[in-house]
């Protein structure tokens, strides 16, 4: 999974105990990455991506809101 963003430099560190298993689904163009992960035990993920890159992510979890570039997306209701 650390390989899987072009030009990312990330460093994960596994925070709770127990065998780590991990998912990956992705989808990678000239100018786009797109992924689908999934691990556990939980992970401590820290790092850079490519300047002038965005990043958007989204937990399947119930309660936990999407963040966009490191900011809480916020509800309209």
């Amino acid at each position: 999974m650390a390989s899987f963003g072009t030009k990312w430099r990330h460093e994960y560190t596994q925070i709770n105990s127990g065998k780590f298993t991990g998912t990956l689904e992705r989808a990678h163009t000239r100018s786009l990455q797109l992924g689908r992960l999934g691990w556990s035990p939980g992970l401590l993920i820290r790092g850079d991506i490519p300047e002038k890159s965005v990043t958007f992510a989204a937990s399947s979890i119930k309660n936990v809101h999407p963040v966009f570039s490191n900011h809480p997306v916020k509800s309209s209701e």
